[in-house]
């Protein structure tokens, strides 16, 4: 279990609530401009519109799934996937949403797999000429390094078959290393 379970739960509840919240931005915004009131081929109309192609798009940003953007354009799930099916300008759009949340995923991977600075505020007590205690606050870089297994996951999903896991075995000698390497999908191969 986790230590800090409160703020677990304070965080999925902040999560939901924005999620809550755009889908209710997004019902409203489609209740001013009648879009409940508009038959079947019009709805088809304005989801394959750039507003509604947009609104789709904004709306996976926030992690909205595709039952719950249906539910928020007031369309079967079927149906919404069925019109992703015949219209692909729809799953692009979705896409495009989900794409801007993994770019920052992967930001924050390269980020620890390759070492960054990062701001802290600091307070650091001291003793004045009067003898009292003050205080003053810095902001100062702190460095986390790189991150090996950040690295091999990285490489392992970006270039999988330039750096899959390798099965390495070392042989050392008085002063010669020989080095065995077993590729997938090739047979062993001495280095030496």
């Amino acid at each position: 279990m986790y230590k800090d379970r409160k703020f677990v739960e304070q965080l999925v509840n902040t999560i939901e609530s924005k999620k809550s919240e755009s889908f209710k931005k997004a019902k409203a915004y489609l209740s001013d401009n009648n879009f409940f009131e508009k038959n079947v081929e019009e709805k088809k109309d304005y989801l394959l519109s750039e507003d509604g192609l947009i609104l789709m798009e904004g709306l996976s940003t926030e992690k909205l799934t595709i039952l719950a953007i249906a539910e928020c354009f007031a369309v079967s799930q079927s149906e919404f996937h069925k019109l992703m099916r015949e219209n692909p300008e729809i799953y692009d759009s979705i896409d495009r949403g989900r794409a801007a949340e993994l770019d920052g995923a992967e930001k924050a991977l390269w980020q620890l797999a390759t070492g960054y600075y990062k701001e802290e505020k600091r307070t650091i007590n001291y003793k004045n000429e009067r003898n009292s205690t003050a205080s003053q606050e810095q902001i100062m870089q702190k460095w986390f390094p790189p991150n090996p297994y950040a690295n091999t996951y990285y490489l392992n999903n970006k270039k999988k078959m330039e750096y899959k896991d390798k099965q390495i075995e070392l042989e050392a000698t008085r002063n010669t290393i020989f080095i065995k390497m077993q590729i997938i999908g090739d047979d062993e191969v001495d280095l030496s």
